[in-house]
């Protein structure tokens, strides 16, 4: 029986939740970590089983976690799960914009014979980005492109409460400081960073557009390998427009990629 744990039951959480039941079914055995007074434990589905601390989720012995519930749940959950031979998906992929914190729990990982699992999210293009960081010294820049509701609180910590009228570029620079300047709207710059050349040669760009129909994300790689760009356009999520409408659907494909006996590279 395949037994994973959900940490959160957000709109990531709760969508895959659904998923894995409906693709797994009685194959599967779940489990969502939520804290024991959390009003969220009512809406789990009746076979879901609840558990409230990180003791009750290595008792459970699943064959992965996987965190939908933000930073500080990667920082207080991933190494004690690794670290009990556990492997963890990451979804809050930002959070390793902190080289310790990344270097830990891959030691973690590598000593206790578990995985560190990191998604590619809202974007794709991540086998060829791999594949052009091999080369000497390519380019890669990244631009987000998102609209005003995705950074209401963002536009309201600069003063700008009146309809966005024009574009905003609130943010032009390295990739470590913008996944740690914007860690709720910036995964992929991080995932990217981690793929590709690093977070210090990863540009990134970030645009505020009320023209925007969605969640866009260009890619720019240059080098001896030739020139490429990929646009993606995402659809939001319903309940939460900083994040893509794809990213649930990429986890489940990097968990079916986990627990497949062929792996696509």
């Amino acid at each position: 029986m395949i037994r994973i744990v959900v940490i959160g039951y957000g709109a990531i959480g709760s969508d895959l939740v659904q998923r894995l039941i409906t693709k797994y079914g009685p194959e599967l055995s779940l489990g969502v970590l939520l804290y024991k007074n959390s009003q969220t434990i009512e809406k789990l589905p009746k076979q879901v089983v609840h558990l409230a601390d990180i003791k009750s989720v290595k008792e459970y012995q699943p064959d992965l976690v996987v965190e939908a519930a933000g930073h500080q749940a990667v920082r207080a959950y991933a190494k004690d799960c690794l670290d009990a031979g556990i492997s963890f998906l990451i979804v809050s992929v930002g959070v390793l914009a902190d080289d310790k914190l990344f270097s830990d729990l891959k030691n973690s990982a590598s000593k206790n014979k578990s995985k560190l699992v990191l998604p590619s999210g809202a974007i794709g293009g991540m086998d060829y980005l791999r594949a052009a960081s091999q080369v000497p010294n390519p380019t890669v820049v990244y631009e987000s492109r998102k609209p005003p509701k995705a950074w209401k609180n963002e536009l309201l910590g600069l003063g700008i409460r009146s309809p966005i009228t024009e574009q905003i570029v609130i943010f032009e620079g390295d990739a470590r400081t913008a996944a740690t300047k914007y860690p709720q709207n910036l995964n992929v710059a991080a995932v990217m960073s981690l793929a590709g050349i690093g977070f210090e040669k990863t540009q990134v760009r970030i645009v505020i557009d009320p023209n925007a129909r969605g969640n866009t994300h260009q890619i720019s790689l240059k080098g001896d390998f030739g020139d490429v760009k990929l646009n993606i356009q995402n659809r939001p999520s319903p309940d939460n427009p900083k994040t893509s409408w794809i990213v649930s659907l990429s986890i489940f494909a990097a968990i079916e990629q986990y627990l497949s006996p062929a792996i696509f590279m």
